[in-house]
């Protein structure tokens, strides 16, 4: 016999923002390529973004407050981190970040 699926309750996911133009955003204070960025993402529209800026401009901040949030929020399940190793030239995929344990290690 098969088990039942578990619902898992979320408190963020019954008031999901439209925007986050009122969202505290872990206390970031975006710049205006910053707000774009989160807009476009948030608007869900769109499943991949290619985001190029200088180093320092915020890229992966962004990106991964705005998975966690969409994590907190139900949207999805959980983040996956990919990253370019530089010295062998190859991709490698990094262990699932598991949020719903609080657990943000690799």
């Amino acid at each position: 016999m098969a088990t039942k699926k578990k619902t898992v309750i979320n408190e963020y996911s019954k008031n999901i923002p439209m925007t986050l133009d009122d969202h505290p955003f872990f206390g970031i204070i975006p710049d205006k390529e910053q707000k774009a960025l989160m807009d476009e993402v948030w608007k869900r529209e769109k499943r991949v973004f290619l985001v190029d800026s200088i180093a320092g401009s915020g890229k992966t901040l962004i990106a991964t407050a705005l998975g966690v949030l969409m994590v907190q929020y139900g949207i999805y399940d959980k983040i996956v981190y990919i990253i370019e190793e530089r010295k062998n030239k190859k991709w490698i995929k990094l262990k699932n970040i598991n949020l719903r344990k609080k657990n943000y290690t690799r």
